[in-house]
C-alpha cells in the first residue's frame, strides 16, 4: 500500500477530520447569522423581510460593510464602538479566508497526512498541498466561535429585542 492511501485504497481523510471541517462551517454559519440579525435590527425591518434582503448579500465582507454603515448611521457618536466593530470586521476577513480554504479546498491524504489542495491566484499563484492537523482544525473552530461570541457581545447593547423591554 502507498503511504498516501488508506487501508481500503482510498485517499480520503478521516471522518473525524471532515467532522472538524463541518464544525468550522457550522460555527461560521452562526457568525453570519449574527451579522444578518444585527442588520435586520439596525435597519428596523422584521426578521422575515430582513432575511429576504440579507440572503441576497453574498459573503460576510459585504454584510459587514452594510452593518457598519447602519451602525454609523444610528450611532455616529459611538466612535469607540465603531472602531471596535471595524476591527472585528477586519479580523472577520482574515478568519473568512481561513474558513474558505478549509471549506472549499479539496481534502486528501498526502504522504499519509491530511492535506488540502490550495489553488489560488491572487497576485501570485499558490498551487499545492497544505498539511493541516486535527489540532489546527480544532483551533480554527474555536477561534471562529470565540470571534462570533465577542462580535455579539460588542453589538448586543445596541440591538433591541422584545425581552429587553
Amino acid at each position: 500500500m502507498r503511504t498516501d492511501e488508506n487501508e481500503d485504497g482510498s485517499r480520503n481523510v478521516s471522518d473525524r477530520h471532515l467532522m472538524l471541517v463541518g464544525r468550522i462551517t457550522s460555527n461560521w454559519s452562526l457568525f453570519e447569522t449574527m451579522i444578518d440579525m444585527a442588520i435586520w435590527h439596525l435597519a428596523d425591518v422584521e426578521d422575515n423581510s430582513g432575511a429576504c434582503l440579507t440572503a441576497q448579500i453574498a459573503g460576510s465582507a459585504r454584510k459587514l460593510d452594510a452593518l457598519i454603515a447602519l451602525f454609523h448611521l444610528h450611532y455616529p457618536a459611538e466612535s469607540l464602538s465603531l472602531r471596535k466593530l471595524q476591527q472585528a470586521a477586519e479580523k472577520s476577513r482574515d478568519l473568512a479566508e481561513k474558513r474558505n480554504r478549509v471549506v472549499h479546498d479539496h481534502w486528501r491524504l498526502m504522504d499519509g497526512k491530511p492535506s488540502r489542495l490550495e489553488i489560488t491566484a491572487r497576485k501570485r499563484l499558490k498551487f499545492g498541498a497544505v498539511f493541516v492537523s486535527e489540532d489546527d482544525l480544532f483551533k480554527l473552530a474555536d477561534e471562529v466561535m470565540h470571534h462570533a461570541n465577542e462580535f455579539w457581545k460588542l453589538l448586543r447593547p445596541y440591538l433591541q429585542y422584545p425581552d429587553d423591554e
